[in-house]
Formats: structure tokens, C-alpha cells, sequence
């Protein structure tokens, strides 16, 4: 149990100065960046960005180095579940951050080589603004999630809820955690529709059914997907130029990711007993998809 004695910011501080000593894995994605944009990115490179004082021309590219992903989150919710992080709490513990020796190592898998460094404080502020401590996750919402989700994806699911740039209103919290109840998220491939339901509930107007709002996205991406199909049987036959200079504008959608999403509203549909539409295409079966066609995310 944390100690109420403790301030919220240096009991914050504590575990992210322990998540920073963890090191920062450079993953091929920033590593292929810093290709783009130095000839010859090695150790050496990266060493004489951290020099202190940082420069302007440095900063963005140590701002993504020093990035905290979902498994340095998943790590800091547990002090942060069920807890209330002010914006001055925030700006305390930015401050309490900036008088401490953050020593820390980036990780170049890439190369099979570490750096030993020090935190830039420069970009401390943006990196305590990423971890969205600021963000209260509704308690009956946490409740549902501890009751119903797998222990190992729990914290995962919090961070990434936490991390939506809107507030969960009442009607997408209760219907939320009905979807939780009766699905029971188990695998890292539940978190793909539970990836596909937090970006959904973004676009859902109060005023209209949830349910029907699915149904209505249903209907659009079987008509995406024969769209798609018919595409890709028309380049087979042809090539892209002579399509467009006959004219032909159909806009492209990837096959794979609508049938993901059509498998994925299926299920949540089937799950609160709504079904599909009357006009939904019966081509189009939930057996299209597997588990194993939602890969868990890498590092976890």
C-alpha cells in the first residue's frame, strides 16, 4: 500500500526513476529514422547528441529516443491505479525529476550495444507529459477491467485507455464494461477489439445507439470489402497505370484490415445478443479471422 505520508510526486518519482534505469530500447523503427537522416548513425553519433547542453537541431530526435512506450506505462499504473494526479502534482514532480541524476542506457538491438548516459532533462517535462499521469481512469470502468481481464493485460489495457486524447463519457464507459463482462479479454488478440472499441467509441454521438452505430459500420465495410476484392481481381488482370488511364478511381482498402474489423464488430455484436443487420452480407463469416491473425504486441 503506498504511504499517504509520501508526497503524490516524489512517490511517482520513485518508480519512474526506476522505470528510466530500465533503459530505453532503440527499436529498428527510430534506428531506420536516424538513418534517414544521418549518414552513418552509430554509437559514437548518438553519444555526441547527448552531450550536454542538448541543441535545438538534437532535441526531436532524442525526444523519440526517449519515448515511453506501453510497457514502461503498463509499469508506472501500478501507482498511478485508482489515484489522482494533478496538473500541479505534475509540474512538482517535473521539478523534483529535474534536481535528480537520472543515469539510464539506451539499448541498440540493432547493433547488440548499450549506451550509458544520463537523462537529458531537457525533455523531461514531454516525457512525464506522454505518460498521461493526469488522466483519472473512471473507477467503475478499473473495477471492470481488474474483474474481467486477464491479469497479464490489465495494465496494458488501462495505458491504452488512458492514452486516448478524449474522456470516456458515461454511456461509452457502461457499455464498455458490458462488453468486458460477457467477452472476458484473455489473449493479445482480445486487445485488438478492444483496441477497435476504444477508437470506435471516439466517433459515437451520444444521441445514437452504440449498437446500431456498430451495426451501420458493419454494413460499410462488407461494402468496403467487395470494393476492395473487386479491385484486386481487376489489377490482377490488368496493372495499376493502364487502370488509371482508363479512368478507374476506386479507392484502395486493405482486405486484411477490413475483414479484422468486420470479425471484431461480429463478435461484440453476437456478445450484447444484437446480431448483425438484416442487410449484412452472409459471404462475409466470422471464420475469416483467427486468433492468430491478431499477433501480440512486441515486448510483451
Amino acid at each position: 500500500m503506498p504511504n499517504d505520508d509520501i508526497a503524490p510526486h516524489k512517490r511517482l518519482a520513485r518508480h519512474i526513476t526506476n522505470i528510466i534505469a530500465g533503459g530505453f530500447r532503440l527499436t529498428d523503427d527510430v534506428w531506420d529514422f536516424i538513418s534517414a537522416t544521418d549518414a552513418e548513425p552509430n554509437p559514437a553519433y548518438l553519444k555526441s547528441l547527448l552531450k550536454p547542453p542538448i541543441s535545438d537541431e538534437s532535441e526531436p530526435l532524442l525526444e523519440l529516443i526517449f519515448f515511453p512506450d506501453e510497457t514502461m506505462q503498463a509499469r508506472l499504473e501500478v501507482a498511478l491505479n485508482r489515484q489522482t494526479v494533478s496538473a500541479r502534482d505534475e509540474g512538482q514532480l517535473i521539478d523534483f525529476l529535474k534536481g535528480l541524476n537520472l543515469a539510464t542506457t539506451i539499448i541498440i538491438a540493432r547493433l547488440n550495444q548499450t549506451i550509458e548516459t544520463v537523462f537529458p532533462v531537457e525533455i523531461l517535462p514531454l516525457f512525464v507529459t506522454r505518460l498521461c499521469i493526469t488522466k483519472t481512469l473512471d473507477h467503475k470502468l478499473a473495477d471492470a477491467i481488474d474483474t474481467h481481464v486477464s491479469e497479464k493485460l490489465r495494465n496494458i489495457l488501462k495505458v491504452r485507455i488512458r492514452n486516448v486524447p478524449y474522456p470516456f463519457l458515461k454511456t461509452h464507459i457502461t457499455f464498455f464494461k458490458e462488453i468486458l463482462a460477457r467477452l472476458q479479454p484473455k489473449t493479445h488478440a482480445d486487445l485488438a477489439w478492444c483496441d477497435f472499441l476504444i477508437n470506435f467509441l471516439a466517433t459515437c454521438p451520444i444521441e445514437k445507439s452504440i449498437a446500431a452505430q456498430l451495426q451501420q459500420h458493419h454494413e460499410k465495410c462488407c461494402h468496403n470489402l467487395k470494393a476492395a476484392q473487386a479491385f484486386e481481381a481487376r489489377l490482377a488482370q490488368s496493372n495499376l497505370e493502364t487502370m488509371l488511364a482508363q479512368g478507374f478511381r476506386q479507392p484502395h482498402h486493405d482486405v486484411i484490415e477490413i475483414q479484422k474489423s468486420i470479425v471484431i464488430i461480429e463478435r461484440i455484436l453476437f456478445a450484447i445478443g444484437t446480431g448483425l443487420p438484416r442487410t449484412a452480407d452472409s459471404a462475409v463469416s466470422a471464420t475469416i479471422m483467427h486468433p492468430e491473425d491478431f499477433p501480440a504486441p512486441k515486448n510483451l
